[in-house]
């Protein structure tokens, strides 16, 4: 497991991420439980990867409407307060 699993270097207090390798592909796992939003960069491009956890969805498709965060560049991410999302690349 340790092997496909990297914590990224989120400055913030109580905002966490993590990318997971597995089958192929790349997921990022972004918590922010924090009761502010929470701008993060996950260090690479995620413009195009495909939401499968928001606050208030599930899909393994891909949710209907993005919700709970923005994205705000190509691989910068703004999560609401006490969100967690799951993004699959």
């Amino acid at each position: 497991i340790s092997a496909n699993t990297a914590q990224l270097m989120i400055p913030q207090t109580l905002v966490l991420g993590y990318t997971i390798e597995h089958g192929g592909n790349k997921y990022f796992l972004l918590v922010n439980a924090n009761e502010e939003a929470a701008t993060m960069d996950v260090g690479e491009d995620v413009s195009g990867a495909t939401c499968i956890v928001d606050n208030d969805e599930v899909s393994a498709v891909g949710v209907d409407t993005e919700s709970g965060f923005t994205r705000d560049s190509t691989q910068e991410l703004t999560l609401a307060p006490l969100t967690a999302v799951l993004l699959k690349k």
